[in-house]
């Protein structure tokens, strides 16, 4: 008996494709998990940026403490350089009883201290020019301070800055030859350390946040009256707890302060762990302006300040609103 062959079906014959409106559905969901995703993954990326930022700054802390431990002060935020290093010892040509002459006073007393020997006949020409006169001196700030300080003297020469520290000759620290020296401190990213201050040959620290345009700010407890208020955004500034006790952050210490992605400080002041209408989570802030420039008014609150995305050595988080 015969029976009629049934045909089967070919695997290409059996297979139908997507159709239009099938093959929209797959787009828009993927379109979707990726608009979920993308957030998710910036932020974590952005959460690992701040951990790197704050890393660092612990990394700051430590040296300064080894810094510390060493030489018995921390390092200050102003300090004075002269090439003729007898200036230390006169008045400063800008005249008694200026800024300038106090940081000529308070740099002598700060290395009398850490080098009780050292030789203020001796000179060093610093930025290299071969000029060693009443002329050649240099204010540096917090960030200059802080490399020069924690890095030591950088030797002359091209490519990047070679920190290596002081020399331990207890009559002449700055000098930059000498195979025994205290420091440096802290293994600075050498391609982080540039001089952009317009102080030649002084260096300033940058944090690793892509495309940083301003350094680490230092500002020791010395100096917070100097720093506060701030005339505009683009300076330093000191942050207090309130207005009403002017009490400082880090009071007795040092505030370090990165100006985290927007590279700006901010205008500093009142900085408040205020929870009022948050989360319930510590970190947030009220940031309160007195006397700034640009200023939206006196207690005037704004959301928007460049100080809300600040990494620093006295908060839990960002100083986000």
């Amino acid at each position: 008996m015969h029976y009629p062959l049934r045909r089967r079906n070919s695997p290409q014959q059996a297979r139908r494709g997507f159709t239009l409106v099938e093959l929209l559905i797959v787009i828009v969901i993927i379109a979707i998990l990726v608009g979920l995703l993308v957030p998710v993954v910036m932020g974590v990326m952005q959460n690992a940026r701040i951990a790197q930022v704050r890393q660092e700054i612990s990394q700051l802390e430590n040296a300064i403490t080894a810094f510390k431990t060493t030489y018995g002060v921390e390092p200050p935020s102003q300090f004075r350089l002269y090439d003729d290093f007898n200036l230390y010892l006169s008045v400063d040509a800008a005249g008694a009883g200026t800024i300038e002459d106090t940081a000529r006073i308070k740099s002598a007393a700060l290395i009398r201290r850490m080098w009780p020997q050292f030789d203020f006949t001796a000179n060093r020409d610093w930025d290299g020019d071969s000029d060693i006169s009443a002329t050649e001196a240099y204010i540096l700030s917090g960030p200059e301070c802080l490399v020069f300080f924690l890095g030591g003297i950088i030797p002359a020469g091209p490519g990047l800055p070679n920190l290596n520290g002081f020399s331990k000759d207890p009559q002449h620290p700055f000098n930059d030859v000498g195979s025994s020296r205290e420091g440096p401190f802290l293994e600075f990213a050498a391609s982080r350390v540039r001089d952009n201050s317009g102080n030649p040959g002084f260096f300033e620290y940058y944090d690793p946040l892509a495309g940083q345009t301003n350094p680490y700010a230092y500002i020791h407890s010395d100096d917070y009256e100097f720093f506060d208020p701030p005339t505009n955004i683009g300076t330093l500034a000191t942050y207090k707890q309130s207005e009403a006790t002017g009490s400082y952050y880090k009071k007795n210490t040092y505030q370090i302060v990165s100006p985290g992605f927007d590279g700006l400080y901010g205008y500093g002041g009142v900085y408040e762990e205020d929870d009022a209408g948050h989360d319930g989570s510590i970190g947030h802030i009220n940031f309160q302006y007195t006397s700034y420039s640009p200023s939206p008014g006196t207690g005037a609150s704004d959301p928007n300040r460049p100080d809300n995305d600040n990494i620093t050595n006295f908060a839990p988080a960002e100083l986000r609103p």
